[in-house]
């Protein structure tokens, strides 16, 4: 779910306001950045408010108070406060008397710094989602690498009973794109690089959050959870003292409109630890408990840059029964991960070769072949293959297999059915221009 940034009635800009001060000290009201002192380079939604009228925007949502789960409600502050003690908030929370030493905009670029060096990335990591209402859990196996432009994705996914819903492969080489399907030993080779990543990779590079790699554009900027929402400064405050997360000193950065972030700052690069993002409903934009995401288990890689080994998000929506806005626990994602290499991804993670058995649409050499056993045997098993036509049909693959409809195959029947439609319309309209010439005669006459 995207962080939404609406101001008023038409955004609703990022969030909260967390408490790490003690509850004498809380502040209802934070003295805000003022439109001179947000960064000058960037136009963004705030910029048609005034200070005074974000202001009373502001005091609108805070004088509403928050909601969390049941019997947790009040300020916002008391509400993050609250629910930082709960069983389910996955990580250890203490308040420290040490002051905090960064700005907003040196913890943004530290974030930026972490995606930033990494040039190569390999992960493999477990995805697990428990849902209230089903009981049930899903799971999936990923192995997602990048260098350069190359990738690698192998993921795999089981139902609720045990059984494989798929489980696949897809590499870029730098010039040839190969997909593979395990369950059901087909694959095609194209010479075109699709954006394939898949959306747990996404999910959990989003997480982190790590917006790099081939497909780093593809990332909207309202999925940044840190970096993206810390460019509207007039919204946010970073509370005076730090608070220790699961052993790591934080800065806490909130916003009265629905976010709090615990940020560790190490060496030039900052690490994201936990979020809490509130969203509005109703009319009056009442703030209520959306999620929860905790970066937890952090561990050096190469003596430089730490990483999560596990990333916990939970997500609450209205349970209750009582017309109340209480917010009960709805769904739990969790990403475990086994392996991390960052800077040392070999390159023969981006070599690939069809097992046998395997029924290939190639693209590229314009043939549809099955792979033999021994690899002597391949440029026979090509040469003795089924054509594929122009038009991307394969007149005699039923002699190599049932063919199994590829996105090579499908992207050429798409283009034929456009092309097949475009004709269809030209005569259409010649028919009419036609008939009306020879009506119009007709009259002459």
């Amino acid at each position: 779910m995207r962080i939404a940034l609406v101001l008023s009635a038409i955004m609703f800009l990022v969030y909260v306001k967390s408490d790490a001060l003690d509850a004498a000290d809380d502040i209802n009201s934070p003295k805000l950045v003022t439109a001179q002192e947000e960064s000058m380079d960037y136009t963004g939604p705030l910029d048609q408010f005034s200070d005074d009228e974000l202001q009373h925007m502001i005091e609108g949502v805070t004088s509403r108070g928050a909601y969390g789960p049941p019997n947790i409600s009040g300020s916002m502050s008391s509400v993050v406060k609250s629910v930082n003690e709960l069983s389910y908030s996955h990580q250890e929370i203490e308040v420290t008397s040490m002051p905090a030493t960064h700005s907003i905009e040196s913890l943004r670029q530290g974030l930026l710094h972490l995606r930033e060096s990494i040039d190569s990335l390999e992960l493999s990591f477990t995805r697990k989602v428990n849902a209230s209402q089903k009981n049930k859990t899903n799971a999936g196996y990923i192995t997602y690498a990048y260098k350069g432009q190359r990738q690698y994705i192998e993921s795999s996914f089981e139902l609720p009973d045990g059984a494989k819903a798929n489980d696949d492969i897809f590499v870029f080489n730098g010039k040839d794109s190969f997909m593979f399907s395990k369950l059901q030993l087909t694959g095609s080779r194209t010479q075109t690089r699709a954006s394939t990543t898949t959306r747990e990779a996404r999910d959990y590079l989003e997480r982190i959050p790590v917006f790099s790699g081939p497909d780093a554009a593809g990332h909207d900027p309202m999925d940044d959870l840190a970096a993206y929402p810390l460019i509207f400064k007039r919204v946010f405050e970073i509370s005076p003292k730090l608070e220790m997360v699961d052993g790591y000193p934080c800065h806490v950065i909130s916003s009265p409109l629905g976010m709090v972030m615990w940020i560790h700052a190490d060496g030039n690069s900052c690490y994201l630890l936990r979020l809490l993002e509130f969203r509005m409903v109703g009319e009056h934009n009442t703030l209520v408990l959306n999620r929860i995401i905790a970066n937890r288990d952090f561990r050096h890689i190469n003596n430089e840059l730490l990483w999560p080994f596990v990333t916990v998000e939970s997500y609450f929506e209205d349970t209750s029964s009582d017309s109340t806005l209480h917010q009960g626990w709805s769904r739990t994602r969790e990403f475990t991960v086994s392996n991390v290499e960052i800077n040392s991804v070999n390159d023969s993670r981006f070599e690939f070769e069809f097992p046998p058995g395997t029924k290939v649409i190639d693209s590229i050499r314009k043939v549809y072949y099955l792979v033999p056993e021994g690899s002597e045997k391949l440029d026979e098993a090509i040469a003795n293959g089924a054509r594929i036509l122009p038009d991307g049909t394969i007149p005699d693959g039923i002699r190599i297999g049932n063919v199994v409809a590829t996105k090579p195959i499908l992207g050429n029947a798409r283009k034929i059915g456009i092309w097949f439609l475009w004709i269809v319309n030209a005569l259409f309209f010649l028919f009419i221009i036609f008939y009306f010439i020879r009506k119009r005669r007709l009259n002459v006459k």
